[in-house]
């Protein structure tokens, strides 16, 4: 029985090659793009899911109740919390805390390199089961001055080896510290990115004054640096948990009065990459809001090509209606008639799922190099040992794209079938909105509607892109260098990298505006105000004329404002509203409170400017004058002949630090480069999108051929009869337009109440003007009129006589 289904279906699908055609590439287009899709959410899925007991490792966070809900998640939070919780809770099997300030410069003998590194206490390896090639994983982060590397790192240093246990890497103001264990990474999905784990002991063996703040991780009030996470034991309740870590905080932590008192969550770690992208974090993950929208876009791809297969398997019926009659007055019954379409269904899923393979293959390499998954270590690769998961969803999607029109058409009257049924609702002579007819209809417009939802959302997100990139932020970046300083005097790299006769100007800095980081301070009025948060960089004198920001009122700063104590302090607009001054000029003079005892006098205050992602809004902000926390030198290049001034630039750098290679960055580049999330986004839905709307036009073509089928003897009647080319062209192409139309009508509006939800949460967003909607209406219209008209004119100016041969 099964061999004679399959001969059929095949033998099917040879007389039907439109039928076919259109199916197969729908589906296999629609199949490559969702199992990409769903390939890239997996591997995400799967992060961290390879430790012992993954299902009970849990991490403690942060959220501050001021912030917008898309910023209000902080991946770190108090390292007291450990020692409350062990001392007092048996809950835990095991207990670790991170720190996230090694990330430092280390050196061996000819090398300097900067190390993106964690301190961990010993309780590491009891909470992660990271693959360690070399040490014990016992005693490994034991000892104060240990540090665990991976392979990759060390073989940055010290090349290949048989082994590494033993060798010392020179931290730069912190000390030497002994490679006690080395991990294989190679193939490790992990939320957290890390070249090397230095052992918490350390800051037990050092000076109170040595390089790391709050040395015995025993302030409460530090939500920035520690991280908290722990193995519970089997059976412990995790919001029990959670419950006793807010009472906790709310025991320990004491916050100003004027500010509400963050609150605190625990998370497993298996959902922390599938989670929404906190501050703080360890490492880079797509956010879970992007994994959403992949799979809405999969999923649209996925329901076009169905409706497809659905519209285009009820219009054959049509030409299969005698068949069916047939069949059935030769004694098939309709479970066998059902079981007949649903195999030809998934034939044509299996044939398409061949062509997908080879399809995926093809852009995958495109997608791996998409900045988003090198930045968050995510390659997405075809594995045979996954064709199995792909041949069952190939057999999911032939099952639920052939399941209606098979229930439709095995509900066919063998009378009815035998005299060249034309079915309308499987029930005879029933019409209606439901009807077979207007059932194409509804799938058709649900099918256009989606093309112009996604048209809509690529025509917006390529706008807020170029806003984003194009916008003005209030200072002039470019034709900046920015060197990083590396340690070295500022004074010594200014006087050798300013002999470039390219080099215009200089300033130096803490920071670069516009790129997400800043220092954090309170500040006030006086000391019965109201505290403020207060954003600043530290600048000198320079700062503001080679920035081109613009200075409301007041001065700059004079070389010697400095020295010493921090007398002296420049505002934005934003601080200056904040903390209660009406006009700039009003605050000259003024005095505010930093931090509750910095007494500075506001001497400028400056144009509100861009110091943050166009995504936030402006927040208060200060230019304070503190040359022992500078970390960059940022030089006016005039040249036009870039690379040969970055060939000098490098080596004056050798007579300043021979050591090290010089840093440097342009920072206009820098800006645009922070945007590359957005951008990238934007082109993987747009191709998808083109996926989607591709299919969709072959949809159109397979039902205008059908429906024109139909119509062959009617088209030759009237044109028999004196009817013009135009006059059929124009007839036959109003029901189809009108499907277009009602799809405008419907989905328009959703498209833009949806794009105009997510844009809400950017601070610098586009306007959905008409001029989005006018160009989504023609792309879909020339889409749809072109397949439409380009069948219609084959059909109406074909030669009557052989439409009318038969008869």
């Amino acid at each position: 029985m099964l061999k004679n289904y399959l001969k059929i279906a095949l033998r099917s699908m040879a007389r039907q090659k439109l039928f076919s055609f259109v199916n197969i590439a729908g589906l296999s287009l629609a199949m490559s793009v969702s199992l990409l899709l769903i390939t890239i959410i997996y591997n995400q899925y799967n992060y961290d899911r390879f430790h012992a007991g993954a299902d009970r490792i849990y991490r403690i966070e942060s959220f501050n109740p001021n912030a917008p809900r898309i910023f209000a998640g902080t991946a770190s939070s108090p390292l007291p919390f450990r020692k409350a919780m062990v001392d007092q809770y048996a809950y835990f099997e095991a207990y670790t805390n991170l720190r996230s300030d090694f990330r430092r410069e280390a050196q061996t003998d000819d090398k300097v390199l900067d190390i993106n590194g964690l301190l961990a206490d010993e309780s590491f390896f009891k909470v992660f089961s990271f693959p360690l090639m070399e040490g014990n994983k016992e005693t490994a982060l034991r000892d104060p001055f240990s540090v665990v590397v991976t392979k990759e790192t060390a073989e940055k240093f010290f090349g290949k080896r048989d082994s590494y246990l033993g060798l010392v890497l020179d931290y730069t103001g912190v000390g030497p510290f002994k490679i006690t264990g080395v991990l294989d990474m190679d193939g490790v999905s992990t939320h957290m990115k890390f070249e090397a784990l230095g052992s918490m002991s350390t800051l037990n063996s050092m000076a109170d004054d040595g390089p790391f703040s709050n040395q015995k991780n025993d302030n409460w009030s530090n939500l920035w640096v520690g991280y908290n996470y722990f193995k519970l034991n089997p059976g412990v309740d995790p919001q029990q948990v959670a419950a006793t870590v807010t009472a906790l905080a709310e025991e320990n932590i004491e916050w100003a009065e004027d500010r509400q008192p963050y609150t605190f969550g625990v998370a497993p770690v298996t959902k922390i990459a599938m989670g929404n992208m906190y501050g703080n974090e360890l490492g880079f993950y797509i956010p879970s809001i992007v994994l959403a929208f992949f799979g809405f876009l999969a999923l649209v791809v996925m329901v076009t090509a169905l409706f497809n297969y659905t519209n285009l398997s009820l219009a054959k019926s049509l030409t299969r209606a005698r068949e069916i009659g047939i069949r059935k007055v030769s004694g098939a019954t309709r479970r066998q008639v059902i079981h007949q379409f649903v195999i030809e269904s998934v034939i044509m899923a299996m044939l398409s799922l061949i062509l997908s393979v080879g399809i995926l293959k093809v852009m995958i390499p495109a997608f791996n190099g998409l900045e988003i998954f090198t930045l968050a270590e995510l390659s997405v690769d075809f594995s045979y040992g996954a064709f199995p998961y792909f041949v069952g969803f190939s057999v999911f999607v032939g099952l639920i794209a052939g399941v209606f029109p098979a229930l439709f058409l095995s509900k066919f009257s063998p009378i009815q079938a035998l005299k060249g049924y034309h079915g309308v609702s499987g029930g005879a002579g029933k019409r209606g909105f439901m009807s077979n007819f207007s059932f194409k209809k509804v799938l058709m417009i649900v099918q256009f509607g989606l093309s112009i939802f996604m048209i809509i959302s690529i025509l917006v997100m390529r706008e807020q892109t170029s806003l984003m990139v194009n916008s003005e932020y209030g200072f002039d970046e470019e034709n900046l260098l920015v060197v990083e300083l590396q340690g070295s005097k500022p004074e010594i790299v200014a006087a050798e990298l300013s002999k470039n006769p390219a080099v215009t100007a200089y300033t130096f800095s803490s920071h670069n505006p516009a790129i997400g980081r800043s220092h954090g301070a309170d500040f006030q009025r006086d000391m019965e105000g109201e505290r403020f948060g207060l954003n600043h960089f530290s600048v000198d004198d320079n700062y503001i004329s080679t920035f081109g920001i613009t200075l409301l009122a007041g001065r700059d700063y004079a070389p010697g404002d400095g020295e010493g104590t921090e007398k002296f302090i420049i505002l934005n607009e934003t601080a200056v509203k904040t903390v209660g001054f009406e006009t700039p000029h009003e605050a000259i003079g003024q005095e505010i409170i930093l931090d509750k005892e910095n007494r500075v006098q506001i001497i400028g205050v400056v144009k509100d400017y861009h110091f943050e992602p166009l995504m936030k809004s402006i927040e208060p902000m200060a230019l304070r004058f503190m040359p022992d926390s500078y970390e960059n030198i940022n030089l006016k290049i005039s040249s036009a002949n870039v690379p040969s001034v970055i060939s000098d630039l490098q080596e004056a750098w050798k007579s300043i630090d021979s050591k090290r290679e010089l840093k440097y960055s342009f920072l206009d580049q820098e800006m645009d480069h922070f945007y590359f999330f957005l951008g990238d986004i934007t082109a993987i839905v747009t191709a998808v999108s083109l996926f989607a709307i591709f299919i969709s036009c072959l949809g159109l073509l397979g039902m205008v051929s059908f429906h024109l089928q139909t119509k062959v003897k009617e088209i030759g009647i009237k044109k028999v009869l004196g009817a013009t080319t135009q006059y059929l062209v124009m007839s036959l192409t109003r029901q189809f337009s009108m499907v277009i139309i009602i799809s405008v009508v419907v989905f328009v509006p959703i498209a833009v109440l949806v794009s105009d939800l997510w844009l809400n949460l950017m601070a610098t967003r586009v306007s959905i003007g008409f001029g989005v909607i006018a160009m989504a209406l023609l792309i879909v219209g020339c889409l749809g009129l072109v397949t439409i008209v380009s069948q219609v004119i084959k059909a109406a100016t074909a030669n009557p006589v052989n439409a009318l041969r038969n008869e």
